[in-house]
């Protein structure tokens, strides 16, 4: 059975590496899928957020301008208690409003938007959180601001390791089902050559027993030893009779 288990070890061991690169790419494409989720949800919302601010750009009015900015934004973050902060940038790209309460992350937030000016959506991430925002479209077909908002990672991280846990209870699961079954189907396929196998090992067994681990030296030999010793006298009578022959030969 030793052959047996030996290749049932291996099966499984494939089986579990795979499973485990399996699971790996799963979490790791739902993270980005997720992230990219809550980025276009975000850039709805700031969308919206967008529109008194873009009404007053038409009317020629500078962003910073706009009367109960803070309320406006008030009333956006209200949609969902999670976001963090949600900013207002001007066209030089300065933070000229947010929401109240704002963590401090308002330069991070500025230096992503910075780097992605050229496009009207954007979103990125930095160590607090996602953010994603839109651009305010000037009068003579450049930007005139833009909105941003900034969302804590803390739900996205705990739906990416919920969906992980969910993965890995499946994996868990098909492992085990995938291993019983590979030991079956070894054992029935492979009953013949296991049958030989074992018939070998016990041979060598018997063999090791009988040349080392006899206790008794003069216990007479068995089994494959016995064989070795009566083909090694036959061998011995056959080379003393070949001798014999050839010194009675006339030279």
């Amino acid at each position: 059975m030793a052959i047996l288990w030996r290749l049932w070890a291996t099966a499984a061991g494939v089986m579990l590496a795979v499973l485990l690169v399996f699971l790996a790419l799963s979490t790791f494409q739902f993270s980005r899928v997720h992230s990219d989720l809550v980025g276009e949800r975000l850039i709805v919302l700031a969308d919206r957020t967008a529109a008194p601010f873009q009404a007053a750009v038409r009317l020629g009015l500078p962003i910073a301008s706009v009367r109960n900015a803070v309320g406006i934004l008030e009333r956006a973050r209200r949609s969902d208690d999670r976001i963090s902060a949600i900013y207002v940038f001007d066209r030089e790209g300065g933070i000229v409003h947010a929401t109240l309460g704002e963590a401090g992350d308002g330069p991070e937030v500025a230096a992503v938007r910075a780097r992605m000016i050229g496009a009207q959506e954007w979103h990125g991430e930095i160590a607090s959180g996602f953010i994603a925002g839109v651009n305010i479209a000037g009068p003579s077909s450049d930007w005139a601001g833009g909105i941003a908002v900034l969302y804590p990672r803390g739900g996205s991280t705990t739906r990416v390791w919920a969906m992980a846990a969910e993965l890995s209870v499946a994996v868990l699961g098909i492992f085990v089902l995938g291993a019983l079954t590979a030991g079956l189907l070894l054992r029935i396929g492979l009953r013949r050559i296991i049958s030989a196998f074992d018939r070998v090992d016990a041979a060598i067994a018997d063999f090791e027993r009988d040349t080392w681990r006899r206790e008794d030296e003069a216990a007479p030999a068995s089994g494959l030893r016995a064989d070795l010793d009566e083909s090694y006298d036959q061998y011995r009578s056959a080379v003393a009779e070949l001798r014999h022959l050839e010194a009675g030969r006339p030279t």
